[in-house]
C-alpha cells in the first residue's frame, strides 16, 4: 500500500519484484514513465485510488497507469473519487480500500 510518492515507491518495487506481493493499493498514484512494461504479473489484485481534483497528478496518470498494469494482466480496479491530492473527505479512501480488501480476500 502506498500514498501518493509511496504509491510510485509500491510501483517501483513491483516493477523489480512483483512476486513477492500479493496485490497492491495505490492511492494517488502517478506512472513511473509514461511508456513503462511491467513484467507480467497475472491475476495480481491492484487497487488505484485517484482523486478528480488532484493538482499534483495529471488528469490520465490513473488511467495511464491502470492500462500499463493491466498489460502485464493484473487485475485492477480504478476509482477516481471526489477529492484532490490529499485524503477525501468522509474517508472514502479508507472505505473503498476497505471494502476492496475484503472482496480481494474471498477470491
Amino acid at each position: 500500500m502506498g500514498y501518493s510518492s509511496g504509491a510510485v515507491f509500491a510501483e517501483a518495487l513491483l516493477a523489480v519484484t512483483s512476486d513477492r506481493f500479493a496485490g497492491a493499493i495505490l492511492m494517488r498514484p502517478e506512472p513511473l514513465s509514461r511508456n513503462f512494461n511491467f513484467s507480467k504479473m497475472p491475476e495480481k489484485p491492484i487497487l488505484i485510488i485517484a482523486g478528480k481534483q488532484d493538482e499534483r497528478r495529471r488528469q490520465d496518470d490513473a488511467a495511464v497507469l491502470t492500462e500499463q498494469f493491466s498489460e502485464a494482466g493484473a487485475v485492477v480496479s480504478l476509482h477516481v473519487i471526489d477529492a484532490g491530492h490529499g485524503w477525501a473527505h468522509h474517508n472514502a479512501d479508507v472505505t473503498l480500500a476497505r471494502s476492496w480488501l475484503a472482496h480481494v480476500s474471498t477470491i
